[in-house]
């Protein structure tokens, strides 16, 4: 038996012992939490532990973000400061988002990056949101940072009649075609393109859903009002403060950003465009065109 093979084996069982029994306390913990039976019975379907790496599957099913180690696009070049020492009484005078600012500096020469799987009460409300009130079936939803699939697995599920993804990563775009294609979601497939892209490609009012896994401006969200239908709905978490502070550490300046966000609904009802706010302090990485 191949190593493939016999992993695929191995998932398997583990799923059938105590996966499935993970997957259900899920299940009911997001009821509990509101979620509607429609979503729920739709990420009862999906296996969530298929579209994280195996390491994590015994977390897969719990109401946590999942890494995803990615290799990135561009390697950012070396620097002279690796061995740089953080005195207790400089470190002192630091908050918790400046020391980890001064981290992502001295692990810049690293070429891995990390992504992640969302929280499924978070997967759970962005998709009881996109949902309209008519048949799916015939209906068209685009996934702005698709990621490994399981967000564009749910949507299928909740039967959408095609389902598209944007990424920009390389890597992700492989793995989350191959996550879909061996779940048997023929409707669906990642482009290798942003998400304006994505949408450009498609055209004007051509959208009926747009799912956002970034976080956006309101200026971002207004560009891409353009591509849905009528009844359209656009879900995506926006920025609603940024605030920058810089600092200097020896001959080093350093900045970061503190960055709120919220989840909200956009639905376009002819010209004008009705927004509502669904999940408030949420965090997400950063939109990123290619």
């Amino acid at each position: 038996m191949s190593a493939e093979l016999k992993g695929k084996e191995n998932n398997k069982d583990w799923y059938e012992e105590r996966g499935r029994r993970l997957h259900v306390n899920l299940l009911k913990l997001l009821r509990e939490l509101g979620i509607d039976d429609r979503v729920v019975e739709a990420m009862g379907k999906v296996k969530r532990h298929e579209f994280v790496d195996s390491k994590y599957k015994e977390e897969a099913y719990k109401d946590m973000v999942i890494p995803h180690i990615l290799e990135k696009t561009t390697k950012k070049e070396e620097n002279e400061f690796d061995e740089l020492v953080i005195t207790k009484d400089y470190a002192k005078t630091l908050n918790n988002l400046e020391i980890l600012t001064i981290s992502k500096f001295l692990s810049f020469s690293s070429n891995e990056t990390e992504s992640s799987a969302s929280q499924p009460y978070v997967v759970g409300v962005m998709s009881q949101s996109v949902l309209g009130p008519e048949s799916l079936s015939n209906q068209v939803a685009v996934e702005i940072g698709a990621g490994t699939g399981y967000q564009m697995a749910v949507l299928s599920e909740l039967g959408f009649g095609r389902v598209l993804g944007a990424e920009i990563y390389t890597d992700l775009i492989k793995t989350g075609n191959e996550n879909l294609e061996k779940g048997g979601y023929d409707n669906c497939l990642i482009k290798p393109m942003d998400g304006i892209q994505l949408l450009e490609f498609l055209g004007r009012e051509s959208v009926d859903a747009i799912l956002v896994t970034a976080g956006i401006t309101e200026d971002r969200a207004e560009e891409m009002f353009e591509f849905l239908k009528d009844k359209g709905r656009l879900v995506a978490p926006i920025m609603t403060q940024n605030i920058k502070r810089e600092f200097k550490l020896d001959i080093i300046e350093f900045e970061y950003h503190s960055r709120k966000m919220e989840i909200r609904k956009h639905t376009r009802k002819g010209n004008d465009i009705v927004t509502e706010m669904v999940l408030p302090d949420v965090r997400f990485v950063l939109y990123q065109q290619d």
